[in-house]
């Protein structure tokens, strides 16, 4: 109820805000237009995650595309005889039916890595070394593991040196292991980890227990390569000590929701097991893909219009319906009569191509209908860009001061209506799940031109 409470507010504070700009102009009795409402959904494969992060397949009741879906559905339905409406998503290329599971990263299996509530002074000591914050961090941990270890640090933190941009990304990332669950083949024991994210592939691999014996803790290319095998026991990280039933030797790349928090490693050790299937594609082409457009939802009768059951429909959340999740057959994904989820996020092409819309540029043609015409974007997103304009993945650091230009640009932008040319200031409400990296936007854009940003919560 909390995440459709704060799109409800969002779409209030847009429909308020018209009626109190316009109260005392003549011109409001005599050219009355609906505001444009343009809704920009994040269609990226992180969209299969649940609220924390976790592989659970968009089609899951946990996801946040069901929980977006469901939320922009009420909206619509609420506001549909007072407010236009339009849908507009990543354009997703190269788009397959593949297989999802839930993988931790950098995992351990000893508990002495392990600390449920750290606090902020075990970051300080991963990045800096420093004694009084090391102390901290494990008298505070050991109040809920009295096995824990404030020294036992990955590789990848320790082979970066204090001060550097990496060791500082990885302390975050990684350090210390905040969760565990049950090992499926060994129950008495658990895999010790700080966060789990989808890993995608062509068939079923069940569970699996991998290693890398030539693990190098530099990041990225080359990938590392790791030998796979059905079944963990035991409390030792060393290899090969209970690892039993070799399955394959394999190198990982990163996905949509790696290149945006910055792994580019995943450590010795990784673990997953089998979710579902999914639609899956490890590129973007980079701009956006006009859905719906902004139209009335509702004809002069009262009666829904072609534009509301379009819109309806694109909405579908396919809730916990993996058949139907997976039922499209076109060729180009993006002409599905559902939003499917697949690739990367390129958030600053597709702001670029809502621009292109409003201002009827580029082969679209404009929403705006009226000198006097409010428009809005309410964008709904689980946090970071991962891709720019051409596609290329980058760091979302690097893309952000480029997305918040584009919001800015939509400030103030023209078009022709009637032979005559206007100004108009599309504002962007950003509406965000809240996971772990979410709060980067919140801090980086609250002294920007964004209407109001508001956290979708779980």
């Amino acid at each position: 109820m909390k995440k459709l409470f704060f799109l409800i507010l969002i779409t209030v504070s847009i429909f308020m805000g018209v009626i109190q700009s316009h109260a005392s102009d003549t011109e409001l009795f005599t050219t009355q237009a609906r505001p444009n409402i343009l809704i920009l959904l994040d269609d990226s494969n992180s969209m299969d995650e649940d609220f924390y992060g976790n592989g659970v397949g968009s089609f899951s009741s946990n996801s946040k595309s069901v929980h977006g879906k469901k939320a922009l559905r009420d909206i619509i339905d609420q506001f549909k005889s007072k407010l236009r409406f339009g849908l507009m998503a990543y354009k997703v290329s190269g788009v397959s039916s593949y297989l999802i599971h839930n993988s931790p990263y950098f995992v351990s299996y000893e508990p002495k890595s392990y600390c449920p509530n750290p606090p902020p002074e075990c970051v300080t000591y991963a990045q800096t070394g420093n004694a009084g914050a090391k102390a901290t961090c494990e008298t505070e941990c050991k109040k809920d593991n009295p096995s824990f270890d404030a020294a036992y640090l990955d590789e990848i933190i320790t082979n970066y040196g204090v001060g550097s941009e990496q060791r500082n990304r990885y302390s975050n990332l990684v350090y210390p292991h905040t969760q565990r669950m049950k090992n499926p083949k060994d129950t008495s024991n658990y895999i010790y980890y700080k966060h789990a994210y989808p890993m995608y592939s062509g068939s079923n691999w069940g569970t699996s227990f991998c290693y890398s014996t030539a693990y190098n803790p530099n990041e990225s290319t080359p990938w590392d390569s790791y030998s796979c095998y059905k079944t963990k026991t035991g409390t030792n990280d060393d290899y090969p000590t209970g690892y039993s039933e070799f399955w394959f030797n394999s190198t990982f790349i990163p996905t949509d929701t790696d290149y945006a928090l910055g792994y580019q490693d995943f450590g010795r050790r990784l673990q997953w097991y089998y979710v579902g299937k999914t639609w899956f594609s490890n590129s973007s082409p980079g701009d956006g893909y006009l859905h719906v457009a902004v139209d009335n939802l509702l004809d002069k009768n009262g009666d829904p219009t072609a534009t509301y059951t379009t819109l309806w429909n694109k909405l579908d959340p396919k809730e916990n319906d993996e058949t139907g999740y997976m039922s499209c057959g076109a060729g180009d994904k993006n002409t599905c009569s559902y939003v499917i989820n697949a690739g990367l996020t390129p958030t600053a092409g597709t702001l670029e191509t809502s621009t292109k819309y409003f201002k009827g540029v580029g082969g679209y043609t404009s929403p705006i209908e009226a000198w006097c015409q409010k428009n809005f974007i309410i964008y709904v997103t689980d946090g970071l860009p991962s891709v720019d304009e051409s596609g290329t993945p980058k760091s979302a650091d690097t893309l952000m001061p480029t997305v918040l230009t584009k919001i800015d640009n939509l400030r103030n932008i023209s078009t022709t209506i009637k032979g005559k040319s206007y100004n108009f200031d599309v504002k962007t409400y950003v509406t965000t799940f809240r996971t772990s990296f979410t709060q980067k936007m919140v801090t980086t854009s609250l002294t920007r031109s964004f209407e109001a940003l508001y956290i979708m919560m779980p």
